[in-house]
């Protein structure tokens, strides 16, 4: 169980940190448009190819929830909290916790260096 909790939230950072899923599905959510600032985002897309949405939020809303959301490690806390619970090991929340942020950090790395093999062929 806390193998799977550590893979669960493994992913979810993945996910959230290193895709445009987040940008994606929120863009199906129109009624969320004032909050979520997606038209905004695009326009800055055209600026700044590199700036992911979760980075554009975090710069250009200075507010507590957009700083708590852009860092890996405070939502790695939260989601790995909820897998712990969801998995029923909470007593290993610590090792799920560091577990998955380390993780996290292995693939991020592993897939950059993957990346960069396959440009220099």
């Amino acid at each position: 169980m806390i193998l799977q909790a550590m893979a669960w939230a493994t992913a979810a950072l993945f996910i959230a940190f290193e895709t445009s899923a987040v940008y994606e599905y929120l863009k199906l959510l129109p009624i969320l448009e004032k909050i979520t600032k997606i038209k905004e985002y695009e326009q800055e897309k055209t600026k700044d190819f590199t700036i992911s949405y979760i980075q554009y939020m975090d710069i250009f809303n200075n507010s507590y929830f957009y700083k708590l959301a852009s860092c890996p490690y405070c939502i790695g806390f939260w989601i790995s909290l909820g897998f712990s619970v969801l998995f029923s090991c909470f007593l290993w929340f610590p090792v799920v916790y560091l577990g998955s942020v380390t993780g996290h950090i292995c693939l991020k790395t592993a897939i950059a260096w993957m990346e960069k093999l396959n440009e220099s062929d």
